[in-house]
This record gives C-alpha cells, structure tokens and sequence, in this order.
C-alpha cells in the first residue's frame, strides 16, 4: 500500500482506474493553486501544536494521581478509561461554527479519549521501583520533589514514546481542523 501510495502521487486518475502519470504536477497543484489544501494543512498544525502538548501533561498528571493509594483507585482507573472506548453527545452552542472558538473546541474534544495516554503513562509510573521513593523519603524529599526528581525524569522512555504516537494520531485527523 505504501508504494502504491507513492506510485499514485505522480499520477491522474480517473473512476475506470486507468492511471496517466503526471510527474510533479499533482504535488505542485497542492501547494500552489489549491486553497484548501494550506488551509487544512495549517488547521492540522495548529490543532497539533494545541492538543499534543495538552494531551502528554494532563495523561501525565492523571496517571500520577491514578498511581497513588487512594479509596476507589479502580472506579477512577475506568471513569478515566471509560470515554476512551465511549462517544458523549452534548447539545450546547454552535461550538464549531464559530471561528474563534472552534479550534478549541475541537482540541477539548479530543481530550476526552486521551483514556491510552493515561493506561500507558501509568504504566511508565508503576513500573519505577518503590525503594526510590523510599529512600527519597528518607532524605526529606516530598512528593514534589519525588515527581521532579524521580518520577519524571524515570518516565522519560513513557513521555516519548506517548509524544510519537501523539503526534502521529494528531497529524492523522484532518477533517475536524478542515471545519
């Protein structure tokens, strides 16, 4: 597929599926005479400048609170998990036809299902070993400086491989910036 894919880059075809080869044509109509396609290409850049970084913090923030002791740990786990795997429909304003507020409006929306971000942070979070934090605790660390010192800079493998696929599945939604 990835070779035809480029194979139909210089190409011109028509419903029969008879392919005229073009060359650069198509790549030059792209960004020369198509407004459309710079519009939608800028849209998609904004909107990942907008969600990556919100997605990667809040799961981050999330599967911290997630990782500590708390009463109820598992209904949190599956409310947080829970819109991932669910669709919500809310009647409000016209949140997307408004051109001030839809971008935005399109960026909260797609936080809803950051519910993998949060599985695969808190995994990152679990898997540091307790003695750390232990003998942190020992030193007189607290849990801002056991977040700084030993969680974050531990989850860094997590935090990338959270960012790739972030900015991956963000450069892959194109209809929603179109709007």
């Amino acid at each position: 597929p990835i070779l035809y894919s480029f194979y139909l880059m210089f190409t011109d075809m028509n419903l029969s599926g008879i392919a005229n080869f073009v060359g650069l044509e198509n790549w030059k109509y792209a960004f020369t005479d198509d407004p459309l396609f710079r519009k939608a290409f800028l849209n998609t850049l904004k909107y990942v400048v907008m969600f990556v970084p919100c997605s990667i913090i809040l799961a981050f923030f999330i599967a911290l609170l997630l990782s500590k002791k708390i009463k109820g740990l598992g209904f949190f786990r599956t409310a947080f998990y829970i819109p991932y795997i669910t669709s919500v429909g809310l009647k409000g304003p016209n949140w997307l036809g408004d051109k001030h507020v839809a971008m935005i409006s399109i960026v909260i929306l797609s936080l809803w299902t950051i519910g993998n971000n949060i599985i695969i942070m808190l995994a990152g979070i679990q898997d540091i070993p307790r003695s750390y934090y232990e003998s942190a605790e020992i030193d007189g660390a607290g849990s801002i400086r056991q977040t700084l010192y030993i969680t974050l800079p531990l989850c860094t493998p997590t935090i990338y491989f959270n960012l790739i696929v972030t900015v991956i599945a963000a450069f892959q939604v194109f209809q929603q910036p179109l709007i």
